[in-house]
């Protein structure tokens, strides 16, 4: 393709698809030693085959995120005109492609559709109740909820110092790195309001609030941690979060797939750390998230 196949490594990162790449052998050594041509054959057919039996076991592609979408499996190399006019397509012709149908393929995920259910849902969720057990004591959340005092960590080789933020939305604010943190821890003591934070950052991108900030974002997913507790799997908490209807146009696994594919548009919100339990810490989404084993380029915020 090229040397050091840099172009094409931008190429995939900026199309987020995955690629194998299978570089030739150019020369051999230095080229200039005559003993060296007699084993030129046997190195390039040892170098084939060994390629060749990697790429038959499906097993070193099924961590891909693309690995169960049938619809990017199933795109030709190239339409069947170009296969007729030349037969003998070259490796770049049949990659390049391969990339542009890749551009084309269209998302499942109807998203105005999926804004319009999640939006629906914070709109509904817009009280809090002053007495937990007196539905009667609820009031709107624009009239109850009280600025916290919200502190920023900021960590260096002297040690951790603490900046006060004018509002909830700074969090989101790079400062010294210029970009919008993908991690972000928000603690306090019990009962000081985290949970009611949540609600009012996602009643906020309901009502289309914050356009720079927590409005940039295309979808913002809240999930209550005690509720997926021991699921094993990111589809599994986005379906046990209940964000959509059940009976709806868009499903679980549209929703995932956007997700995956859409990683900076998305704030993935996940409160109550506290009242989460895994019996495989390990093996947990929600830890694997915050380490960014999953879902890395998403901004991500755990209370």
């Amino acid at each position: 393709v090229e040397i050091g196949a840099e172009g094409l490594f931008a190429a995939a990162h900026d199309l987020k698809i995955e690629w194998v790449i299978v570089k030739g052998i150019s020369h051999f050594a230095d080229g200039n030693n005559p003993a060296e041509n007699s084993w030129e054959s046997h190195a390039c057919i040892m170098a084939a085959s060994l390629v060749s039996n990697m790429l038959k076991d499906p097993f070193v592609f099924e961590q891909w995120p693309h690995y169960e979408d049938l619809s990017a499996r199933k795109q030709p190399f190239s339409s069947a005109a170009n296969k007729e006019e030349l037969p003998d397509l070259s490796a770049k012709k049949q990659i390049s492609g391969f990339a542009a149908n890749q551009k084309e393929l269209p998302d499942s995920l109807c998203l105005e559709e999926c804004q319009k259910q999640l939006r629906s849902i914070y709109e509904d969720n817009n009280t809090v109740k002053i007495v937990p057990w007196d539905q009667s004591s609820a009031v709107h959340i624009d009239k109850v909820y009280t600025q916290l005092s919200w502190l920023m960590d900021l960590k260096d080789p002297s040690g951790v110092t603490q900046k006060e933020l004018e509002h909830y939305t700074d969090i989101f604010d790079g400062g010294r790195l210029h970009h919008t943190p993908k991690r972000i821890l928000v603690h306090g003591r019990p009962g000081i309001g985290k949970t009611v934070f949540t609600q009012k950052a996602t009643f906020d991108w309901s009502q289309h609030r914050f356009k720079g900030k927590i409005g940039r974002f295309d979808l913002v997913l809240l999930v209550k941690l005690r509720d997926v507790c021991d699921l094993n799997d990111v589809p599994a908490i986005l379906n046990d979060a209940n964000l959509l209807a059940s009976d709806g146009p868009v499903s679980t696994d549209n929703l995932y797939d956007y997700v995956r594919r859409h990683q900076e548009n998305v704030l993935l919100i996940l409160d109550g750390y506290d009242e989460y339990v895994h019996s495989a810490a390990s093996q947990s989404p929600v830890l694997q998230i915050w380490e960014k084993k999953q879902l890395r380029d998403c901004c991500v915020i755990i209370t």
